[in-house]
């Protein structure tokens, strides 16, 4: 079982906490796309035609756009948080998110999590 949590907009709209049985990244975001009737993918791709995209960690530790199929069996978080232009002190040493994953995120790029589930063939997007 792998606690998810989803940070800003996304948090809040969708709910910031989930928790499920997958067995990767990918299997995580079609469950919560089944769970909100569609509405996570969507808000994704819509995001991301407009520049936004996300981090994504596992325990702490980022992952790229090309590990979403990683195997989640010995993890117990993933934390998906938007990469932000300008976020200001956001991210600053001593605030919740620098210390919660650290200087790693400025080390990885974020993941364009709704088109790289489409590319992967993984998830629908019927508004396309």
């Amino acid at each position: 079982m792998v606690d998810v949590f989803l940070y800003g907009e996304l948090g809040e709209m969708l709910g910031d906490r989930w928790a499920f049985k997958a067995r990767s990244p990918a299997e995580v975001f079609d469950a919560i796309d089944a769970n909100t009737d569609g509405r996570f993918l969507k808000y994704m791709w819509e995001k991301e035609k407009r520049g936004l995209k996300y981090y994504v960690f596992l325990d702490k530790d980022p992952i790229s756009e090309n590990q979403l199929l990683i195997n989640l069996e010995s993890k117990e978080e993933m934390h998906v948080v938007p990469a932000v232009e300008g976020a200001g002190d956001m991210f600053k040493k001593g605030t919740f998110f620098h210390d919660l994953f650290r200087d790693e995120m400025f080390q990885i790029g974020a993941i364009a999590i709704g088109a790289g589930l489409a590319l992967k063939g993984l998830g629908s997007l019927p508004w396309l």
